[in-house]
């Protein structure tokens, strides 16, 4: 990012960070509470204090992975670290390979592009925990919106060990994990699955990956 993006993300930080509780009517999905973005500015904002820290993670997943130091290690399980093994699995079939540097990037820059033209579109983007997003849509309801000072999202209920879900494909050699609502990656064993989803309910913030 450049410094005059940095410097544009500071001036125009908002007081206080706008999240809402979203519910789809269409699909009666409950997504808790998200990062209600309504401007550049804010967006700005977030991209510089809690997305930096999700690609850092990714990052970090990636290249401790098995996909990127070999069979020493564990599979990738972050949702960026995951993004990025595909990204790199199919650079390394490009006529001139990028670095991983400058393909992590390239792909920071890629989605803030794509962030601002959907703001653009629908006026009001919603970024969960994750980091996943979604635009306004006719579907959707805010049924409740608070201000915090900080990008940490509120939880709608305190999750437990209960609400912890493992599944595996028929054939298939992941377990896939969800606490609740939030997806949160794959693992090669049960066990490794449940480790991870017990130290996520355990975390202090419990619907969305550590910020």
């Amino acid at each position: 990012m450049t410094d005059l993006t940095t410097k544009t993300a500071q001036s125009l930080h908002p007081m206080s960070v706008r999240q809402s509780h979203v519910v789809s009517d269409l699909y009666s999905l409950d997504y808790g509470f998200v990062f209600d973005i309504q401007s550049l500015g804010e967006l700005l904002a977030y991209w510089t204090e809690r997305h930096r820290r999700h690609m850092e993670i990714g990052f970090s997943d990636f290249v401790n992975s098995r996909e990127w130091k070999g069979q020493s290690a564990d599979h990738v399980s972050n949702g960026y670290g995951q993004w990025l093994a595909v990204r790199v699995e199919t650079e390394r079939h490009a006529a001139r390979p990028r670095s991983l540097i400058n393909l992590l990037a390239d792909m920071n820059s890629e989605v803030l592009i794509h962030m601002e033209k959907l703001l653009s579109d629908r006026e009001r983007i919603f970024i969960m925990g994750s980091g996943g997003y979604f635009g306004n849509h006719e579907s959707l309801s805010a049924l409740e919106t608070k201000y915090t000072e900080t990008f940490t999202l509120l939880a709608i209920k305190t999750l437990t060990e209960k609400d912890i879900r493992i599944t595996q494909w028929s054939g298939g050699k992941h377990h896939y994990v969800k606490v609740g609502d939030t997806e949160l990656g794959k693992w090669p064993t049960w066990s490794a699955a449940h480790r991870h989803a017990v130290e996520f309910v355990r975390s202090k913030e419990s619907r969305c990956l550590p910020s």
